[in-house]
């Protein structure tokens, strides 16, 4: 082979090498790069203000709180490292609360989700007829959008389909293996949201405030009134 062949036979090589690197996927962020991204003052730990910026929802912000207070072990009011590395990584980004996943899909902001603003971001054919499916059922007056409170019936029947795992898992905002009476019966409708309470009080019958996922599992044997 003479030199120049060579040159171009290494050039492409190097190329294709290149490629293989670039299509690697990225690595996925450590706990380590969570902290130094929340500690914008680089001081090596967390202050209350760092670890809840840009937390939204007054729920998602006092459960956010009450885990810095928990993993806070020598109450000096910061977080070390290890002290932030001790938050179950589920309960580091805490979920949205139904308010907060309306309006984040309201786009349009005219206080409704039409039946493209409801179903975006759903993938799967079968997930997404489902979704349609409940999206028309509960649109009774056939008005083409879900006000808040008809989306929060549409949530509880979406829960209501998932497995209990699936279902506690997602009620479960603050990432703390228990439900509030809060989050309990943040997806009910007004109408639907006293028999909700009353489940959540009879079970609890220790009056701790807060149903283990055993406790959960034996509120939704009763069937919710409609």
């Amino acid at each position: 082979m003479n030199r120049p062949c060579l040159l171009l036979a290494v050039c492409g090589l190097l190329g294709f090498v290149g490629r293989i690197q670039a299509a690697d996927p990225p690595a996925k962020p450590t706990a380590e790069d969570a902290f130094k991204k929340l500690d914008t003052n680089n001081d090596g730990k967390l202050s209350l203000e760092e670890y809840t910026a840009g937390i939204n929802g007054k729920k998602s912000k006092a459960a956010a709180e009450e885990r810095f207070k928990v993993a806070d072990k020598n109450s000096d009011g910061f977080l070390s490292a290890e002290e932030y590395k001790s938050i179950p990584v589920a309960a580091a980004k805490p979920k949205q609360t139904a308010e907060e996943r309306f309006k984040a899909l309201d786009t349009n902001g005219d206080g409704k989700l039409s039946l493209e603003e409801y179903t975006a971001g759903i993938s799967g054919k079968r997930k997404k007829e489902e979704a349609e499916a409940r999206f028309r059922a509960i649109d009774k007056e056939n008005s083409g959008g879900l006000k808040l409170d008809q989306y929060k019936t549409a949530l509880a029947a979406e829960v209501k389909a998932a497995s209990p795992e699936e279902a506690f898992k997602k009620l479960d905002i603050n990432g703390d293996g228990k439900l509030s009476l809060d989050e309990f019966t943040a997806d009910f409708s007004k109408k639907r949201k006293e028999a909700a309470e009353a489940r959540f009080k009879a079970v609890d019958k220790d009056n701790t405030g807060v149903l283990s996922f055993e406790q959960y599992k034996a509120a939704i044997a009763t069937e919710a009134p409609k």
